[in-house]
């Protein structure tokens, strides 16, 4: 159909030239013959020929005919099956008006399109002919170009890569570089610039080492490197323009020439400084305490390991000496932790004053610090320690309130204690555990302690479970008025027979409870008994003459809050503070003199009696004694045992009891042994006396049988 189409199609006239490769002859060309003719005997085997795809259509896009190119471009099975489609049946991508209305525009000449269709690229070429009876047609060439379409938006993106790079390279916020294998610098982009100082023009050309490094070993270890593993990676030192170093982290990757030579070294560069300052802050703070700015326990163990592996190398002796502050949770928990912060903050500087020489010290947590130290035998490290109590004797000045805080130390020695940095650290902390139970400022560590402490934390598991499941007792001892004979009160005395131990001595339990911080509950434990005891007598019908006395610890007296729960207890036992006399030892009062006066003011407004036990062996003075609200002041039993034989501790009675007399206060002896000591007492005029002449501690049932008057006996 094509071939006969274009049989009939009138052609413009032309000449035409022979290639300049061909004889003249060879055309073969008739004169007066139109050259369209000659393609008339030979039209259908042209056309069938073609490698491109014709399309006939007519003035309404109607199909007239299709050669097998356009079943091959299009894959169509056959091309009878077109005539009579529209066009855009063919190629779809001709639907859209904005498309095909300018590809048509025009009556004469050609138009080209490049379309697609499916998975392929096509250009389509429109030629404007004339059919039969003047009939418009139009001849269509279709060609695949997928392949040359791919091509060239791949040389695009090529040309577009290659014009963009320098601009790309140029806003990389890392420093890039291209050193020639000649060392000398051959591209330099802006963040280079930026980072090191240096324009581009005074970097190119230029040797790397000049501008960057100060260490030209380093800078060729560095570059040889990169030329035998073809890459190297790393953090170096660099410095700017102006001599300030910085750190970069460094990838370098060498370029190779088309005949596998190395050409060029290609750098990238990063600015790690900020970084390294991020990871040397965290790096302290997972090494250093945060408060006080000295190592931490996981900075110091690592500095001990050390220590212990140069003595060993070189023969010689460490200290290790673990100190734990004195009276340091009284102060916490009355001021505060900001203000105890701040009593940790003096103590380590203090502390740090004091040291001398090669020494780490450590703070492990709380009120807790450590030092390790070469010695050339035990006195040195006591000479130490000796310093460091002596550098906290001056009370600490915190504005305007001065506190006074101690400190207990234990030591250990490498090589006698352990050859091992944890176990060296468990004797110095058991020996501090003893120095501060023992109050004797600070102890070596000696093997038999570690037998000591597990009985300790033994006897403390017990206590603890003797409290909860109630298995202590309370004993009762009585307290005599001198002057009448009668008994005038009691004290309640804490009493404990273990199940596995047997009958347990308050002078061995009391310092593990209060070691233990079990104090504060363990006294109102006792209180709480104590208050229900006097319940029950009342029940039972006896008549309890005077105030039955219970004692507080330190470690109460540090809660703020103590005056109020001490007034619940008996009052939820329905009794009145009439009933109870609380005894405070000088000791205790002294840890926090503002807050214990605090609450024995408070105390003493609810109607409570107020005591000092074991007066005269603390180190309060007549300052504060004024300032204390009591009632009575109770002489110490290591006065009274030896008063009738030593002319001091005679001297001493007297004094107290009339230093209570003139104060308005009553005294009160204990450890009374012998009537001979009785008669003393009433003599000097004291007021109350208790002790086994009178009468021992007993159960509650004994005491009351043998002291208790019942209300029938009374009637």
């Amino acid at each position: 159909m094509i071939a006969r189409l274009l049989k009939k199609i009138p052609v413009a006239d032309t000449t035409s030239s022979a290639p300049a490769s061909l004889p003249s002859h060879a055309i073969n060309k008739p004169e007066n013959t139109r050259p369209g003719s000659l393609l008339q005997p030979y039209a259908d085997s042209i056309v069938a020929s073609l490698n491109v795809g014709l399309i006939i259509i007519d003035e309404a896009l109607q199909v007239l005919s299709v050669n097998d190119g356009v079943c091959k471009i299009l894959g169509l099975d056959h091309a009878n099956q077109m005539a009579g489609q529209h066009l855009r049946t063919l190629l779809p991508a001709l639907e859209s008006p904005q498309v095909l209305h300018p590809f048509l525009s025009g009556k004469t000449g050609k138009r080209y399109l490049s379309i697609p269709h499916e998975k392929s690229q096509l250009r389509i070429t429109l030629t404007d002919i004339v059919g039969d009876h003047a009939q418009q047609h139009s001849l269509i060439t279709v060609e695949d170009i997928t392949e040359e379409h791919r091509l060239r938006e791949e040389t695009l993106a090529n040309a577009a890569h290659h014009r963009n790079q320098a601009s790309l390279l140029d806003k990389a916020s890392d420093a890039i570089i291209v050193i020639g294998i000649n060392h000398h610098i051959s591209y330099w982009n802006k963040a280079a610039e930026k980072l090191y100082g240096w324009t581009c023009n005074e970097a190119l050309g230029n040797s790397p080492e000049n501008l960057l490094w100060d260490d030209e070993a380093a800078f060729n270890e560095v570059t040889r490197l990169t030329i035998e593993d073809g890459e190297w990676r790393g953090e170096i030192s660099q410095r700017h323009k102006d001599g300030t170093p910085f750190v970069v982290e460094s990838q370098r990757t060498l370029v190779r020439d088309e005949n596998k030579r190395p050409k060029s070294i290609l750098i990238i560069n990063t600015d790690i400084t900020e970084r390294k300052a991020t990871e040397e802050k965290i790096r302290h703070l997972a090494l250093y305490d945060s408060l006080t700015r000295l190592p931490n326990r996981t900075l110091f163990m690592d500095r001990l390991r050390q220590a212990i592996s140069n003595a060993s190398r070189y023969q010689r002796r460490l200290a290790i000496l673990f100190l734990d502050l004195n009276r340091f949770k009284e102060i916490n928990d009355t001021q505060g932790h900001d203000v105890g912060d701040q009593v940790l903050i003096q103590v380590a500087q203090r502390f740090e004053a004091t040291l001398r020489g090669e020494k780490t010290l450590a703070r492990l947590g709380g009120d807790e610090f450590i030092i390790v130290t070469e010695v050339e035998d035990q006195v040195a490290a006591a000479m130490i320690a000796e310093r460091l109590q002596q550098t906290l004797a001056t009370p600490l000045h915190l504005g305007n309130d001065h506190f006074s805080v101690g400190v207990s130390i234990g030591l250990s020695f490498y090589p006698e204690d352990s050859d091992n940095a944890d176990d060296l650290m468990k004797c110095a902390d058991i020996a501090m555990y003893k120095a501060k139970t023992t109050g004797a400022g600070y102890i070596a560590y000696q093997a038999k302690m570690s037998a000591d402490l597990n009985e300790q934390m033994h006897i403390a598991r017990n206590l603890n479970q003797a409290m909860n499941a109630d298995k202590l007792e309370l004993y009762y001892q009585p307290k005599i008025n001198l002057k009448t004979g009668e008994i005038d009160g009691a004290e309640a005395l804490l009493r404990w027979n273990d199940a596995e131990r047997g009958w347990i001595s308050p002078a061995q339990f009391i310092p593990i409870a209060e070691a233990r911080g079990m104090m504060a509950q363990l006294g109102l434990w006792v209180l709480e008994r104590a208050c229900r005891q006097i319940c029950a007598w009342r029940t039972a019908g006896y008549h309890f003459h005077g105030r039955l006395a219970i004692n507080l610890s330190a470690q109460q007296l540090s809660d703020p809050e103590l005056a109020d729960k001490i007034l619940q207890t008996v009052r939820n036992a329905g009794l009145s503070p009439a009933c109870i006399e609380l005894e405070l030892t000088e000791s205790s009062l002294m840890h926090n003199v503002a807050q214990s006066i605090d609450i024995m003011k408070s105390l003493k407004i609810m109607g409570f009696s107020l005591s000092i036990d074991d007066f005269g062996t603390g180190y309060s003075s007549l300052s504060y004694l004024k300032c204390f609200p009591v009632d009575t002041l109770k002489i110490d039993i290591s006065f009274i045992r030896d008063m009738l034989n030593e002319h001091h501790d005679h001297t001493i009675v007297t004094t107290i009891i009339g230093m209570a007399r003139n104060l308005g206060l009553k005294a009160i002896a204990e450890g009374v042994e012998t009537p001979e000591q009785a008669t003393s007492l009433l003599e000097l005029d004291c007021d109350h006396a208790q002790g086994y002449y009178f009468g021992r501690p007993e159960p509650a049932p004994i005491f009351a049988s043998r002291w208790l008057r019942c209300s029938m006996d009374i009637a």
